[in-house]
């Protein structure tokens, strides 16, 4: 597999210029819902062994239905120290809005250690 690099160059790295990239700080966010899709499954992969390979000390959250049936892809998550939250409220909300959400209610209890 051809590795991928990501550009910290320009406004790629504007992001960076407060501290120091690859820290334990890092965090990486994301959602997941797909009924058995192998070949999303497969970039999930992808995806996570990008940010490893980039990011390595980067902490990954990954927002996944209640009732998903996608073990395929949680084992994938759990083999790789993903750390995989259930929401319930995912089943009346699309998955990519409701993200933002969730994202926002993580940060905001573990981060900001608000309640």
């Amino acid at each position: 597999m051809k590795e991928i690099k990501l550009n910290y160059s320009y406004k790629c790295g504007e992001i960076l210029k407060y501290g120091k990239n690859n820290n334990k700080r890092d965090l990486v966010m994301f959602s997941y819902k797909s009924k058995r899709d192998i070949k999303r499954s497969l970039l999930i992969y992808i995806v996570i062994d990008s940010i490893k390979r980039n990011i390595p000390n980067a902490k990954i959250i990954c927002f996944i239905p209640e009732n998903s049936y996608i073990d395929f892809v949680i084992k994938l998550l759990k083999k790789n120290n993903v750390l995989i939250i259930k929401e319930k409220d995912f089943l009346n909300i699309n998955i990519v809005s409701s993200r933002f959400l969730y994202e926002y209610k993580y940060l905001k209890k573990n981060i900001l250690n608000e309640n």
